[in-house]
């Protein structure tokens, strides 16, 4: 949503086969998930730490929220670049983005997201998403202890400018789910 396409090229499915659910593409912004044919509103996108192989996942590590401030600023971006909440103060990020490959780590940004979490650890479609379309998350989904550094540019009519370690409040009030392990935390923000 916002992102402009600069490659619109999809996989061919072999005869017989139906096209992929999704391709990763390149954008004027970087790279990006798009749909390669309509996905309906709850379809499984992604599971929980899927990786494109065993190098890339040993490319990722985890590190306490308090120990990332503590990062040079270079260092510290690099490894929030595809960084995400695993506990709410344990953040997995990679100090090697070159060897990033799986599509859920492009998923772009949007405050009026298409993809979200479903509870538990999955990623479903929020809302039918077109053939075509960019396939996009709230950041503020999975970032619960740390900010993100970017301007958000997503041109939507809610876009809250920036990303932040507590947005996760309001999108759980406004009915965004979480990753399962911050259940208990929802609840409480929800319920006292």
């Amino acid at each position: 949503m916002g992102a402009v396409q600069a490659s619109i090229a999809a996989p061919v499915a072999p005869a017989g086969e139906a096209a992929p659910l999704y391709d990763l593409r390149e954008t004027v912004t970087g790279r990006g998930v798009f749909a390669c044919r309509t996905i309906a509103s709850g379809a499984h996108l992604f599971g929980e730490d899927d990786w494109a192989d065993e190098a890339e996942r040993r490319s990722f590590s985890n590190m306490p929220a308090a120990q990332i401030e503590q990062l040079a600023p270079a260092v510290r971006a690099t490894f929030l670049r595809f960084a995400y909440n695993t506990t709410p103060e344990q953040v997995t990020g990679t100090f090697h983005p070159e060897r990033v490959r799986h599509p859920v780590n492009f998923l772009n940004h949007s405050c009026e997201p298409n993809a979200g979490y479903d509870g538990g650890d999955a990623i479903v479609a929020l809302r039918g998403i077109s053939a075509g379309e960019e396939i996009c998350m709230d950041y503020g989904a999975f970032s619960f202890s740390f900010d993100h550094e970017f301007t958000c540019r997503c041109g939507s009519p809610w876009c809250r400018g920036q990303v932040r370690r507590d947005d996760w409040r309001g999108l759980v009030r406004a009915g965004l789910r979480l990753p399962g392990f911050m259940r208990a935390l929802a609840n409480r923000a929800l319920w006292g």
